[in-house]
């Protein structure tokens, strides 16, 4: 995106400077809450205008990301560049995922305590489904190799 001093003045316009985030007060995407500005005919994210104007271009591939979660900040040092991995693993440390707010596996197990295992990319297990899915492999295994005997003893 081209940043040229009209379009940092028509941007400082509409941000507004507060003690904590510098929330975007104009125009926005409606669903998420990030805000929108207008540059060559094109609708760009205002946190990405925001990382260009204070830090220069963005490598592509590469995400603004928030710090403080909060999608219409633009304040800079609230801003940091990652990839979508980063962004997910951002969300998941905070507890932001839609499965991290669940209490309970699809089977009605609790995410608690000693049924839970938390993977290091943040994915939660249930302990008891992992048992008995083992238990249903062990079996199935177990009938296996009983037919293969029976086979070859034959």
């Amino acid at each position: 995106m081209n940043i040229t001093e009209r379009v940092k003045e028509r941007f400082w316009k509409k941000v507004g400077q507060e003690e904590g985030c510098w929330e975007w007060t104009a125009s926005g995407d409606g669903i998420y809450g990030y805000g929108h500005l207008v540059i060559a005919g094109r609708i760009e994210k205002a946190h990405r205008v925001s990382w260009e104007i204070h830090h220069g271009p963005i490598s592509p591939g590469l995400w603004v990301l928030h710090e403080c979660d909060n999608p219409p900040c633009v304040r800079p040092d609230h801003l940091f560049l990652g990839t979508a991995a980063t962004n997910a693993a951002d969300r998941n440390r905070k507890g932001r995922g839609a499965m991290q707010q669940k209490t309970h596996c699809p089977q009605g197990h609790p995410y608690a305590g000693e049924n839970l295992y938390v993977r290091p990319d943040g994915k939660r297990i249930c302990r008891e489904c992992t048992r008995i899915s083992q238990l249903k492999y062990d079996a199935t295994r177990r009938k296996q190799l009983t037919l293969t005997r029976a086979t070859s003893a034959a």
